[in-house]
């Protein structure tokens, strides 16, 4: 497998905790998680374990587990809000990170209110250092929104 292949799978994968909350729990998810950290302006993370006793990435990397999935995969999504990420030794970790970090400044978040991480260590390991840099990210993803919104039509 390329590299390259498994982080695209990683990052697909990384938010199947919270898929399986809300297909579980559906709007009282909704409600007693995501509607809080958004009007408290509370980490999603930190409101689902004061909610639940654990959050989506830890249920995401059990889960992923116990399917027998391989490590990267379980690592990405168990790890992507730990806080210490070593970049060097787990790029593909890292790189579900920052995919989600800055997917999660864009809209529309299922909190936008709730703070975002900063991880400036995992962003200048792939060259994005700056917040000039994720401003332009930001254009260059909505353009090709757009146009890929405008070729469905």
């Amino acid at each position: 497998r390329r590299q390259e292949e498994d982080a695209f799978m990683a990052g697909l994968l990384h938010d199947i905790g919270r898929v399986a909350l809300l297909c579980q729990l559906g709007q009282n998810y909704s409600n007693s998680v995501l509607e809080h950290a958004d009007k408290a302006h509370a980490d999603v993370c930190g409101s689902e374990r004061d909610a639940l006793g654990f959050d989506h990435s830890n249920l995401g990397g059990e889960l992923l587990s116990s399917w027998n999935l391989p490590a990267f995969l379980v690592e990405a999504a168990g790890g992507h809000h730990d806080s210490e990420i070593d970049p060097a030794k787990s790029p593909i970790l890292s790189a579900v990170t920052l995919a989600d970090i800055l997917a999660s400044r864009a809209q529309p978040n299922v909190a936008p209110n709730s703070p975002r991480q900063q991880r400036d260590e995992v962003a200048k390991f792939f060259g994005v250092g700056t917040d000039e840099d994720i401003v332009s990210y930001h254009a260059a993803c909505q353009l090709r929104f757009e146009l890929f919104g405008a070729a469905l039509r």
